[in-house]
């Protein structure tokens, strides 16, 4: 089970959330892009959902408690700002 959290911690940490940081932040509008191609085009007319916005507060306020890395918290609060406006 060791590796397993390992494989796991490392994916998340190296691969999902800074992707996420990278190409799913909209940095102009607010909140969150609703679709990402798989070459990673941002496609911006895509509409945005509440359920993805809360889980992205969720997984970045997570990330920065549980981790305890603070790059993570303007992330929660960029989220926490869209769904509160």
């Amino acid at each position: 089970m060791g590796r397993l959290r390992a494989e796991a911690f490392q994916e998340l940490t190296e691969n999902i959330l800074p992707f996420s940081m990278r190409f799913i932040v909209d940095r102009e509008h607010g909140g969150f892009y609703g679709q990402v191609a798989n070459d990673r085009t941002v496609q911006k007319e895509a509409p945005k959902a509440l359920v993805q916005h809360s889980r992205m507060l969720w997984t970045f306020a997570q990330a920065e408690r549980v981790l305890g890395d603070p790059q993570y918290a303007p992330i929660a609060d960029h989220a926490r700002k869209a769904l509160t406006g």
